[in-house]
């Protein structure tokens, strides 16, 4: 059920081409409305919107991301777990490692829990950001 490193290589370099091939028209066509003496405002307009859409992106996904992980994290074989362990597990994937790296013969089965729930929620996460 995982997807290859492979594919999500070549995922990435068409997603960097694509806005490479749409990010200098998209800004060109917004500059060449503008009279030269307001050039630099509408350019850093530009830049402050592409800014503040890619940090809004960011927080948007990893919160979907990160609630996906948690919720699946908690209905995995992780629910045998003290409670202290799901708690810092759901916070953070290196947590959760960590804990699968102390957990002996129930080793593959946790290992299994974090690796589908982080596929899970980044899964769904790069399918709401191609919407």
């Amino acid at each position: 059920t995982f997807m290859p490193y492979q594919w999500i290589v070549i995922q990435m370099m068409f997603m960097g081409l694509g806005l490479g091939l749409t990010t200098a028209p998209a800004t060109e066509s917004i500059l060449s409305v503008l009279p030269a003496a307001k050039a630099g405002v509408g350019s850093a307009v530009n830049d402050a919107t592409r800014e503040a859409g890619g940090t809004l992106g960011v927080a948007v996904l990893g919160s979907i991301f990160t609630s996906l992980y948690a919720a699946h994290l908690s209905s995995s074989s992780f629910s045998t777990q003290p409670t202290a362990v799901i708690r810092s597990s759901k916070d953070s994937v290196a947590a959760a490692l960590a804990t699968v790296g102390r957990a002996g013969a129930n080793h593959d089965m946790l290992l299994d829990a974090v690796q589908s729930s982080f596929m899970g929620g980044f899964r769904i996460a790069c399918v709401v950001r191609r919407r």
